[in-house]
């Protein structure tokens, strides 16, 4: 009875041990599932960050490159460009001298763009080409639209403003030959517009009297507008564009864009002789 007794001691005892051992091998697995989590959502977050870092980088670049191909800063105030001093050509543009000494062929949208709800006065300084030392017969000027080259007053009368109507140095508004003159043979306007976009200037036949060196027109606010909206696009995504000038015959030797003036419909057009 006695050694019965003792087995049955001597198997509880190895029963318990064995419980106590596996109990501390699972705990021991639980904290390294806890741990291999750790580990792996600390590496996670750091690959998130750095990720994170590379989109900001190209976002900068980005900003970056949008400065580059962004169009010229508007100019305030009056602006005067001196003429380049040499004819161009016949139905060429005559050149201007910037700021910087460069040659430039028209006068930039960055110059308008101030007068966008305005309009503009355009004030000219002019000479006049001669033709183996004489005078041409008539001479002719127009403001253009850079990107394209449309006359403004052909596009639209009402763009150019201050300026003789064709049918006051014509007596048919449609026949540019048709200009009006007097019985002794001088023209009726020495200035004016035609249909097709061309101030054109006649002097007197025989050369005795001149007409001014200054010429001025406006350009109304739609005329700017018109401008602004028809300009060319570079192959960076920049804008140009701007009032270019289609000439025969006349230098242009400064011209100044200020703020609108309104002038009167015959101013012009019959100008006092040069000094």
């Amino acid at each position: 009875m006695k050694k019965t007794l003792a087995l049955l001691l001597a198997l509880a005892v190895s029963c318990s041990m064995l419980a106590s051992c596996g109990g501390d091998d699972s705990s021991s697995s639980s904290k390294a599932d806890d741990s291999s989590v750790a580990d792996s959502s600390s590496v996670a977050d750091e690959s998130s960050v750095e990720d994170n870092s590379v989109e900001d980088s190209s976002v900068e670049d980005s900003s970056t490159e949008d400065s580059s191909e962004a169009d010229p800063e508007p100019i305030e105030g009056p602006v005067t460009l001196t003429g380049s001093g040499e004819y161009a050509g016949d139905w060429s543009s005559p050149m201007f001298v910037d700021a910087e000494g460069n040659l430039i062929s028209y006068i930039d949208n960055a110059v308008l763009e101030q007068y966008l709800e305005t309009g503009c006065t355009i004030t000219m300084t002019v000479s006049y080409y001669k033709l183996a030392g004489n005078y041409m017969e008539k001479y002719m000027i127009a403001p253009c639209n850079a990107n394209g080259w449309e006359k403004l007053y052909a596009t639209d009368p009402t763009y150019v403003e201050g300026v003789p109507a064709p049918e006051v140095g014509l007596t048919d508004p449609a026949d540019e030959n048709s200009q009006a003159k007097y019985d002794d043979g001088t023209y009726v306007c020495k200035y004016y517009f035609k249909t097709d976009g061309f101030g054109q200037i006649n002097p007197n036949a025989d050369g005795t009297e001149w007409p001014t060196d200054t010429i001025s027109f406006s350009l109304s606010a739609d005329a700017v507008k018109y401008l602004a909206e028809n300009c060319g696009t570079n192959d960076d995504g920049s804008t140009w564009g701007g009032l270019i000038f289609q000439s025969y015959g006349i230098l242009i030797d400064s011209i100044t864009v200020d703020a609108y003036t309104e002038l009167p419909a015959d101013n012009n057009m019959n100008p006092e002789p040069a000094a």
